[in-house]
């Protein structure tokens, strides 16, 4: 909120006026601000991974879990200009469509590009070749996947090459914990209560 009230700000003013150390104390006070919030940001994670730590579970190759996987079709842009369902690409929504592809609780990785990105979808949507789809075995609670993929560090999988890609074959092999039905719910649970404190 603060960040946006310094939006408002005239800082050309401020320099027209040699007033340079209400500049300086404002750009310094937007900087405490955005290091705050980054803070925030790595110890919110670090409570959210901690979720994962209270429950024993074994270790499960991602490729043992997985019930279907299926790629994106890219569409071309003229047909991008719908208005029924969303369009995804790797950094999220980039357009809209009338016609569907995927329809349910999806999880949806980045597979190129921005490889490594984990998103949740509800409802009807189409996304592009560079995401897979991901559907899990009914042992597996989808919203302690999801929270356990979109933390979780690809990096070192990840091949850098013109366009960093992660394969499917090698997102098969990397270990998830994968604790009973029960404590998966736990987890979720716990999740949840992390983020309401967050929102409030």
């Amino acid at each position: 909120k603060m960040v946006n009230e310094f939006k408002e700000i005239d800082l050309f003013k401020f320099l027209l006026h040699e007033k340079y150390d209400d500049f300086d104390g404002i750009i310094g006070y937007v900087k405490m601000i955005i290091d705050y919030e980054k803070t925030r940001k790595r110890l919110y994670n670090i409570r959210r991974k901690w979720c994962f730590e209270t429950v024993k579970c074994e270790m499960k190759l991602l490729g043992e879990i997985i019930n279907k996987s299926k790629t994106g079709k890219t569409l071309p842009k003229n047909e991008r200009n719908g208005n029924l369902y969303p369009y995804y690409g790797t950094g999220g929504i980039t357009g809209r469509v009338d016609k569907f592809l995927f329809d349910g609780v999806s999880i949806i990785f980045s597979h190129d590009g921005s490889s490594g990105n984990v998103q949740l979808v509800h409802g009807k949507f189409w996304c592009n070749h560079h995401i897979r789809l991901l559907k899990f075995n009914t042992n597996i609670n989808e919203m302690y996947m999801y929270n356990y993929l979109s933390l979780y560090n690809f990096d070192k999988y990840i091949k850098n090459n013109s366009i960093p890609s992660l394969g499917y074959n090698i997102l098969q092999k990397i270990k998830i914990p994968v604790p009973s039905l029960s404590d998966q719910e736990k987890v979720v649970k716990m999740i949840d209560d992390i983020n309401k404190e967050e929102s409030d």
